[in-house]
């Protein structure tokens, strides 16, 4: 038995590692977070194992709170669903993402446990907030154009339009929503 938990353990970790992706275990009783290697490279933790505090001094100063927030929410709702940065690699600010789900134990008494991934999201967040800039800027450039101006999609739909467009067509804030 004790060979083939072992296997498992070793096939999960690989698929893991391989798909970039840390585990945490969070035992709120007990105020501890267990991690996976790859979760404690992630978290830039200095040991894979912390009480939450440790882990939430990982996390930046100004989402910590929004963090904390959600492992107390976790403990009340079974789910987790954290997003937030860590000072990693000489102070690069990395975004990373916590999800999981509580698992209560049947041995003797019962011990709610969270189990989760935590996945590095910087690559995703920093073109989320470059789209959106871009679009920022497309907007701002269509509102400034002096015309009228309009843009549609394949199936006729105004997608968006100026100032000046509306009002030279007498469409109203109803009507453009």
């Amino acid at each position: 038995f004790q060979a083939e938990a072992t296997r498992v353990e070793n096939h999960f970790r690989i698929a893991a590692d391989g798909a970039r992706v840390g585990v945490l275990e969070w035992r709120p009783s007990a105020d501890e977070v267990q991690l996976s290697e790859q979760g404690a490279r992630l978290l830039g933790a200095p040991r894979d194992v912390l009480s939450l505090r440790q882990l939430l001094d990982l996390v930046i100063a100004e989402d910590r709170q929004v963090v904390e927030e959600e492992f107390r929410r976790a403990r009340q709702t079974g789910m987790l669903d954290a997003r937030f940065r860590v000072s990693r690699d000489g102070g690069h600010l990395s975004w990373l993402e916590a999800r999981g789900a509580a698992v209560e134990e049947a041995k003797g008494r019962a011990e709610t446990r969270v189990f989760g991934t935590i996945i590095d999201a910087t690559e995703r967040h920093e073109t989320e907030a470059r789209v959106s800039r871009l679009e920022n800027q497309l907007r701002s450039a269509i509102e400034n154009f002096p015309g009228p101006f309009a843009l549609w999609d394949q199936r006729r739909r105004l997608l968006l339009c100026n100032q000046t467009f509306a009002q030279a067509f007498g469409l109203g804030p109803e009507l453009l929503r």
